[in-house]
């Protein structure tokens, strides 16, 4: 009984001396970004290069969820990397989610996280945003007038909506977002990788937009932001328009309705 006594006020030492996350408060105001396909809003998190990161959100037309982004110096040699992650927004509850992590311009590094539902709002209330990225972070970030800086975003994206057809009366009228049918690795799969770009060791991530009508089907296919390679960026769209089967977007009554979708497919080798 003693032995089994001392375990347990050992196993409870170990979980009190967790690290916590790290607390960051920023350095600057929310910047907002209007672009011709995007919608961003983002804050500084430091003064120096050695301790300065970027958190950033991104919202796409007619979705409900949102991508998170940190952005900071790479000092990693491994140029790519994904994996599990866990994000939460004060509200007591983390999400379990993917991550990519890779090298951009200027020597920096870009963490991406997906959230697929509204959770996100939570931390207009709470005021803070936790990060858990094995190997890459573990960080809270305080997030003052995160409300503010969401309303801009929501504009933003009724007005891009609008720009790319679908007027704003019928965004009003959409309760349920478009989604996959299935799973993506039914749609891509391996022999789709175009050989021009598997023989010059190509990769990259085309970004492309779509329309998906009442019956699921996809058409009118657009890149966004191109990968870099012609071949990719094209056989996207096509791989898109002739495997593609969703699930449509639902009105307010239920009834399916004709929506706009954002999708990025990654293009990547291994050995």
């Amino acid at each position: 009984m003693l032995t089994r006594g001392i375990t347990a006020v050992l196993l409870l030492l170990n979980l009190a001396a967790a690290d916590p996350p790290e607390m960051r408060a920023p350095t600057a105001k929310w910047m907002v970004e209007f672009a011709d396909n995007d919608c961003i809003v983002s804050r500084y998190y430091g003064t120096t290069r050695d301790d300065a990161v970027i958190l950033a959100f991104k919202k796409l037309p007619m979705q409900d969820g949102i991508d998170v982004y940190l952005i900071k110096d790479n000092a990693r040699t491994s140029a790519w990397r994904n994996g599990r992650a866990k994000i939460e927004f004060g509200n007591g509850q983390p999400l379990d989610t993917k991550f990519g992590a890779y090298e951009v311009t200027s020597g920096l590094r870009r963490i991406a996280l997906s959230v697929e539902d509204e959770s996100y709002r939570d931390a207009v209330r709470s005021g803070r945003v936790t990060l858990n990225i094995p190997g890459e972070a573990n960080v809270t970030f305080a997030v003052p007038n995160f409300g503010g800086a969401l309303k801009l975003l929501d504009q933003c994206v009724v007005n891009l909506s609008d720009a790319w057809g679908i007027p704003k009366d019928q965004q009003t009228r959409t309760k349920v977002a478009a989604r996959p049918a299935g799973s993506w690795d039914r749609i891509f799969v391996s022999q789709d990788y175009p050989r021009d770009a598997m023989q010059a060791n190509a990769s990259g991530r085309t970004i492309v937009r779509y329309v998906v009508d009442e019956t699921g089907r996809p058409s009118d296919c657009v890149v966004l932001k191109p990968s870099g390679t012609f071949s990719l960026d094209q056989r996207t769209c096509s791989v898109l328009m002739r495997r593609g089967r969703f699930k449509p977007a639902l009105d307010i009554n239920g009834k399916p309705m004709r929506s706009l979708v954002v999708t990025g497919v990654g293009w990547l080798m291994f050995e």
